[in-house]
């Protein structure tokens, strides 16, 4: 394979013919690829070159615009590299043909170098990403992983083509060393499930978690134009590559409320993250103020963070109060908007404007705030929680350090809409009406039992027990009613 060594680069794929002349150009010509279309009405892309200004003009013809420009590249890359060509053809000769495929990282690293001359610096970073990535995902196993072993070394030191093996340490050979003995070879992961399965595992964290949409889609992009490259070499078969839905609801993997963390455990790691960080600085403590509001009120993120003191009814006694959620805050940074402020391009907002009661605990706790509130910032602003300048928090502030807390209380990865599964829970566990619960919560019935329905511990059990008194009434040899 040593075609396909780190270092080298490789080439449009080109058939081994006769030797009839061969000469090595020292500059190629290449005019703008042709658009044709052909027989059968199909679109072509047809790619041209001619080598040290003779004036015959080789051409090939191409389903794709990507692999016509990628086999332009190869033939410029050749060029440069100083490599023989086929008079005949004006295509590079091929010495020896590989005897087997080459593995997942020979082939990254080739396919990094070739591209990374036409690339913009920021296309060439977010490359090397998704390569180191996928690297870590094509290996047999992780035993034997030195220290340091991480997507950042990869795509800086490994896969980078500035850094040579002759500028590797004694730490670098070790890591090259392990991840080239444990790659797969391109043909063994380019099958139907191999392919289902690196797709699915490009979608996902390392601690297992689900990564944003748009990095998981970057990541899948690369991942096959990579298989489409190898395609192009002529070493696999053309790839089916699985599709995602055009909607979100589809691609968002969905809650499972059978196993939401115990109601009392969650109140438990609030407390001690307000405990240890409550009143040492403001955001520490305006955060966990939102997640109080969040696990007793069960409301949305993003109407945790718009919501105004004046929307709060809190009674001098200590006996439930009420909270009016009429709007919402969408966004971050410059790009934040209210719901009130949306324009028609906007999706109109899941708050409609609901009365939503407050338990006693959390009234107690409201008033202490606001009048005595931790900071100036949270003095002047109209906002019950902000930052340090007054301005509305961000969702990711509640739910990072909520998830971080939950951690050490050993609950598992809980977020801010796992407090509002919670919520909903809790309520219909009590025995609240379903409509009332829907009504508190933002909800539609419909959504209520479509989501809801036999996530409440006990429900099945409770509903035999009130058959039984049922049919415990009832005279023997009577029929019902």
């Amino acid at each position: 394979m040593a075609q396909y060594r780190r270092g080298r680069v490789m080439s449009a794929p080109a058939q081994l013919r006769p030797r009839i002349g061969s000469s090595t150009p020292h500059r190629v010509n290449t005019p703008k690829l042709r658009r044709r279309t052909d027989s059968k009405g199909r679109v072509r892309w047809q790619a041209r070159w001619s080598l040290d200004g003779t004036g015959r003009y080789h051409a090939r013809t191409f389903a794709k615009k990507a692999a016509a420009d990628r086999f332009i590249r190869g033939i410029q890359n050749a060029v440069d590299g100083g490599r023989p060509f086929d008079v005949a053809t004006g295509e590079p000769l091929v010495e020896d043909l590989p005897t087997e495929a080459p593995t997942v990282c020979e082939l990254a690293a080739a396919y990094l170098r070739e591209c990374w001359p036409s690339w913009q610096p920021r296309t060439r970073q977010c490359a090397a990403e998704s390569l180191a990535r996928i690297l870590r995902i094509a290996r047999r196993s992780d035993d034997g992983q030195p220290e340091g072993f991480t997507d950042g070394w990869i795509a800086k030191r490994y896969l980078h083509p500035d850094v040579t093996p002759e500028g590797f340490t004694d730490a670098d050979r070790a890591r090259a060393s392990h991840l080239e003995a444990s790659s797969y070879r391109i043909d063994e992961i380019v099958g139907r499930t191999e392919v289902h399965e690196l797709f699915h595992e490009l979608g996902r964290r390392l601690d297992g978690g689900y990564l944003a949409v748009a990095t998981a889609k970057r990541h899948r992009k690369v991942a096959r134009s990579l298989c489409q490259y190898a395609t192009d070499l002529g070493l696999v078969e053309p790839v089916v590559w699985p599709k995602t839905s055009g909607t979100k609801s589809a691609r968002t993997p969905k809650p499972n409320l059978d196993v939401l963390p115990d109601f009392a455990a969650v109140l438990e790691a609030i407390d001690a993250y307000g405990e240890s960080q409550h009143f040492q600085a403001s955001p520490a403590a305006n955060r966990h103020t939102g997640m109080l509001i969040g696990f007793y009120l069960g409301m949305r993120p993003s109407e945790i963070c718009s919501l105004r003191k004046a929307d709060l009814d809190l009674p001098a006694d200590g006996t439930w109060g009420t909270c009016v959620v009429s709007r919402t805050l969408s966004g971050t940074g410059d790009q934040r908007r209210w719901a009130g402020d949306r324009n028609t391009g906007y999706a109109a907002p899941k708050t409609q404007g609901r009365s939503v009661p407050i338990p006693p605990p959390l009234v107690a706790h409201l008033k202490a705030w606001i009048e005595h509130p931790p900071s100036q910032a949270n003095r002047d602003t109209e906002l019950v929680i902000c930052n340090r300048r007054g301005d509305a928090l961000e969702s990711r502030h509640i739910a990072e350090p909520l998830r971080a807390a939950c951690t050490r209380a050993g609950l598992g990865r809980v977020t801010a809409y796992t407090l509002r599964h919670l919520s909903v829970r809790t309520c219909l566990a009590a025995g609240m009406p379903l409509a009332e619960t829907a009504s508190r919560h933002g909800h539609a019935v419909d959504t209520m039992l479509r989501f809801y329905t036999g996530t409440v511990l006990g429900e099945t059990e409770r509903g035999n027990e009130l058959l039984d008194e049922f049919y415990g009434s009832l005279q023997p040899g009577c029929p019902p009613g």
